[in-house]
């Protein structure tokens, strides 16, 4: 995306900048005139399109709800697919006996992308994303063409639309947003209670013997496992309220 900003000639369009007076669009030279202390409630907008959970970390929302969606976000497919595919080559260097690990380990990633998309899915409903990839869209088809009136006019919009996603502090948008993870919990069931009930759960069985047998060659390979533990799965059920998980867990 290239938007020349009517500010300072020769910059492109990077960031958003939004808070509940005005919103406007910032290029580099708008970045270096910023207070340091709002440089990181900035939007990426090439990040934001890309990604619904990056996009709502960045607005008013709680504190847990918003390092969820930073973490999830961090946890992109190509990422944890790039650790799938390392974790392949390191089995293939072991015994016969730990053959079976990748399957394993394969089919929980599916579980926690499957789980990411549902999420992503859910985002863009909550949100109506669509508006605000139309706004940009919009924005974009003005090219290379300084159009101060058109962009301010995309910027009111883009206001309007922020104000309603966040309006009486976020409260509905956070209570929709804990609805919706509640929900897709249920779905995905109880992380600690799955692993107790499945006596063939051996990733931790495997991690040791992979330490016996490689030492410490081996602990960046469990570092890698570490990470794709669905530690999400736990930190969801931490932002939920006590009493909701009750009844999910009756």
């Amino acid at each position: 995306m290239k938007i020349p900003c009517y500010k300072h000639e020769g910059q492109q369009i990077l960031f958003i900048r939004f808070d509940k007076n005005k919103t406007e669009y910032v290029c580099d030279e708008c970045f270096i005139g910023l207070e340091s202390n709002k440089l990181q409630d900035l939007i990426h907008i090439k990040n934001a399109l890309k990604s619904p959970e990056y996009f709502l970390s960045k607005l008013n929302l709680s504190s847990e709800v918003k390092e969820y969606l930073t973490d999830l976000d961090k946890q992109n497919d190509k990422k944890m697919n790039g650790v799938l595919m390392d974790l392949k080559n390191q089995i293939t260097k072991i015994q016969k006996q730990l053959e079976d690990v990748y399957e394993e380990i394969e089919q929980n990633l599916n579980n926690f992308l499957d789980m990411k998309q549902k999420i992503k899915d859910e985002l863009k409903k909550i949100t109506k994303f669509d508006q605000f990839t139309q706004l940009i869209m919009d924005l974009e088809k003005l090219g290379d063409t300084i159009n101060p009136q058109a962009i301010e006019q995309s910027e009111k919009l883009l206001q309007q639309y922020l104000q309603d996603l966040t309006q009486k502090d976020s409260q509905e948008l956070n209570s929709n947003l804990i609805s919706m993870l509640k929900e897709i919990q249920i779905q995905q069931g109880d992380p600690n209670e799955q692993q107790q009930n499945n006596e063939t759960y051996s990733k931790q069985k495997e991690l040791d013997l992979l330490n016996q047998q490689f030492k410490q060659s081996q602990i960046q390979f469990g570092n890698q496992i570490t990470m794709i533990n669905f530690n999400n799965l736990q930190k969801l059920k931490q932002i939920l309220p006590t009493k909701l998980l009750q009844l999910v867990y009756q």
